[in-house]
């Protein structure tokens, strides 16, 4: 994977904005050798899904199955590459980074829009350096449902004590209007290009208003040397995502939470 220089001025957007994106991180040859590997591991998944009218608004916005480079070796070149961690690293501005966990975000043809949410509410660490990357994995329109945020919105922590749902959504709308934060939307994205947003970035996505499935993949990053704390959901955390941890130890272990990127 060749290296990918980050500008200035990209850098500057995303401390200013709390989000940036970065067009073809990733080649469309590298993202067509992972994409199957993806999807297989996403059919079990696809196959036990209720019919659309019959889930809530969180289970109509995406499929989501996660510890994808834990399930098939092949995916650790994607999920803890070098290149990525730099990218990273570069961005928040630190030495060290760890992976937290990957995803894919399948959304059905038909499928709902993600509500406006905050990452960070999910992630129990007491470090400001908190980041994820959302890259999809086929060309994607914007009426596929892209990326939207709310610039700016990553200076003042949480502003929603809940999870993803209709009534963050609705809670996080008014308080957009009310700080008139701009809306910054992704809009049409290649396969390989890819979003980056801070933890407290408030954002969310449209449904998906067209015949594809919008295939997409995500990697949660934090900077190494934060400890967990009590916020939202920190139990599930825990069990989830830092096995054998507990509140107040370091976050992550060199199995389940690497290094990816190291400066010295």
């Amino acid at each position: 994977m060749p290296a990918t220089q980050l500008t200035a001025g990209d850098i500057q957007a995303y401390r200013r904005n709390g989000h940036v994106v970065i067009r073809g991180l990733f080649s469309p040859e590298e993202v067509a050798a992972y994409r199957p590997i993806i999807l297989d591991l996403c059919r079990p998944q696809l196959q036990l899904l209720k019919p659309m009218n019959e889930r809530d608004t969180y289970g109509k916005a995406f499929v989501q199955v996660m510890h994808l480079w834990e399930k098939d070796a092949r995916l650790k070149a994607l999920s803890l590459s070098p290149k990525l961690g730099r990218v990273v690293a570069d961005l928040m501005g630190v030495d060290r980074v760890r992976i937290f966990h990957d995803q894919s975000l399948l959304k059905e043809p038909g499928g709902g829009y993600t509500p406006w949410h905050q990452d960070n509410w999910y992630i129990p660490f007491d470090t400001p350096h908190i980041l994820t990357m959302w890259m999809p994995m086929v060309d994607c329109s914007a009426e596929m449902g892209t990326m939207r945020f709310a610039s700016g919105s990553h200076k003042a922590g949480l502003f929603f004590d809940g999870g993803t749902s209709d009534d963050s959504q609705e809670h996080l709308e008014k308080l957009i209007q009310e700080r008139r934060w701009d809306l910054a939307h992704c809009g049409d994205m290649k396969a390989g290009d890819a979003s980056f947003h801070d933890g407290w970035t408030i954002h969310g996505a449209g449904p998906n208003r067209s015949s594809t499935m919008r295939e997409s993949f995500l990697v949660g990053f934090y900077a190494d040397g934060a400890r967990i704390i009590e916020r939202g959901p920190w139990q599930g955390a825990i069990a989830g995502h830092l096995k054998g941890q507990k509140l107040g130890d370091l976050v992550g272990n060199d199995q389940d939470n690497p290094v990816v990127f190291d400066r010295g």
